[in-house]
């Protein structure tokens, strides 16, 4: 598989899970700060301000705004393009939701898994306080990722792969999508698309590609 990307709910081991994958495959690992390296070369800065807002906030956004996010999946794509990469969270799921060489994976766990995971994480003894902002994290990404990519996280057809980290331990995680990116790196899908039909801007790929170091 020449694409992997990885989406997660907070707390469900994403990160995590998302390096050792790429390090196990010889894959680059694109983050948010991979992601936003690029972006802010073409003067697209502080898109945390717009990925963290509010649900509310979304219906409002001005046309910078709305150029940013066609920005970040424009750029979500030339890292596609270069090839060989796990892409973390950003939404990029939905960015490639019928290319036969793009894993698509999510990982999830319990909502009260990933309460107790925040608690241990941040030393936090109250219980309500961590669950309103395992929910608030939950509401807002998905917000976004509806509203402005059009995917739908909590729906198990939008990905191939979904592991719930509760009941697989990460090195099993890892293993699973490994496998499956190696078993089926030449797949051929009737009616799916390949990541050569994306046609990427000629400086944007270029500045992904010494991003990554190639």
């Amino acid at each position: 598989m020449n694409v992997i990307t990885i989406s997660r709910l907070l707390n469900s081991g994403g990160k995590t899970i998302g390096k050792q994958v790429a390090e196990e495959l010889g894959y680059s690992f694109v983050t948010k700060e991979t992601i936003e390296e690029v972006m802010s070369q073409f003067g697209m800065v502080d898109f945390d301000s717009v990925y963290e807002s509010a649900p509310g906030l979304l219906d409002r956004m001005d046309q910078f705004q709305e150029d940013m996010i066609q920005f970040m999946k424009r750029t979500i794509e030339a890292f596609a393009v270069s090839g060989r990469v796990v892409i973390l969270g950003r939404g990029s799921f939905s960015v490639f939701p019928r290319y036969s060489d793009v894993l698509n994976v999510r990982l999830w766990a319990p909502r009260d898994t990933r309460v107790r995971r925040l608690m241990d994480q941040t030393k936090n003894t109250s219980w309500r306080q961590c669950a309103d902002d395992v929910d608030a994290h939950d509401h807002i990404r998905t917000a976004f990722v509806e509203r402005w990519l059009h995917g739908h996280p909590d729906k198990a057809n939008a990905f191939d792969l979904t592991i719930n980290t509760a009941k697989v331990p990460a090195r099993s995680a890892v293993r699973l999508i490994v496998d499956s990116a190696r078993e089926y790196k030449a797949l051929e899908l009737e009616g799916f698309s390949t990541l050569d039909s994306i046609e990427v801007d000629p400086i944007l790929l270029k500045t992904v590609e010494s991003v990554l170091g190639r």
